[in-house]
């Protein structure tokens, strides 16, 4: 009886252990699951907001690849470098250059980043999460190329004042439907020009270079200097008129004024800044201008 009472005791015993192992197994697998699940939540809400491209920084583990890469810097960095950027929270995405185009974007359990038919530079972008620290988010592309494999690290920076992506701040990019006023043209000019010296400003502060093909307007940068480039129908910048002749008449208003204002261009701690507050001065005399 006693020896009974022992092998029950004893399998009771048996049971218990295997349960709790079985219960602390599931447990950490459950906890393991929620930690996954709470890190690609987190990154999720850390993206949805407003961005700046800051710079491609590139890793390179052989000869070949340096050749390979150096070639094709140029053409990687002008793609996405210094543009602005804004995630939604519904898995949308736009660049601000590219207002009528929306985008793709999710993430994976395995924290790659997918982004979409977003325009020129992000129809097609993959990469994997690695830190973010500071509002600036650090991000791996893997690059195949003639058998290669270089890596890419990208870097954007977490804007707390997103206003440059507003709609209120892009109505100029819209072409209009019919034809303006010489009072409308100016306006719309002065707008574009605000722009651009709000965007300089930000990249004054957040970037070690400017990237000038990110401003639309046909301007000429130097140091401590500006010009305008000549006159192109084909341009973007012609293509936000109504017309060549709308287009062609904002151009000359803009020539005019740059040229005229040369002997106040401004004097600031790097030509960024200048840029900004040189266009904003010129922004300002168009409006004003009868």
């Amino acid at each position: 009886m006693v020896a009974t009472l022992a092998s029950f005791a004893l399998y009771d015993f048996e049971f218990y252990i295997c349960t709790v192992r079985y219960l602390i197994i599931l447990y950490a697998f459950a906890f393991a699951t929620c930690q996954s699940k709470t890190e690609e939540a987190r990154l999720k809400e850390t993206l949805e907001g407003d961005w700046l491209v800051l710079v491609a920084d590139h890793q390179l583990e052989n000869e070949d690849q340096r050749q390979i890469y150096g070639k094709m810097q140029d053409s990687v960095v002008e793609a996405k470098c210094l543009k602005l950027i804004r995630f939604f929270e519904n898995g949308n995405f736009q660049q601000v250059d590219y207002p009528e185009v929306t985008g793709k974007w999710a993430i994976s359990p395995d924290l790659d980043i997918y982004m979409g038919n977003g325009g020129k530079g992000f129809d097609y972008f993959k990469v994997k999460y690695l830190s973010y620290r500071d509002k600036q988010l650090q991000l791996r592309e893997n690059l195949h190329t003639q058998g290669e494999t270089i890596k890419v690290d990208w870097y954007f920076k977490k804007l707390t004042n997103g206003i440059l992506l507003d709609k209120s701040r892009n109505e100029w990019r819209k072409k209009p439907t019919a034809a303006e006023s010489e009072k409308e043209i100016r306006i719309r000019l002065g707008k574009m020009l605000d722009y651009y010296s709000r965007y300089f400003e930000l990249v004054a502060d957040e970037s070690s270079f400017f990237i000038g093909k990110r401003v639309i307007l046909p301007l000429r940068y130097y140091q401590h200097a500006m010009s305008t480039v000549p006159y192109d129908p084909e341009s973007d910048f012609a293509k936000l008129f109504f017309n060549p002749a709308q287009s062609e008449q904002a151009y000359g208003y803009l020539k005019s004024m740059v040229y005229g204002l040369g002997n106040k261009y401004p004097r600031d701690k790097n030509y960024v800044i200048e840029y900004s507050r040189y266009l904003k001065q010129v922004g300002e005399a168009i409006q004003r201008y009868d």
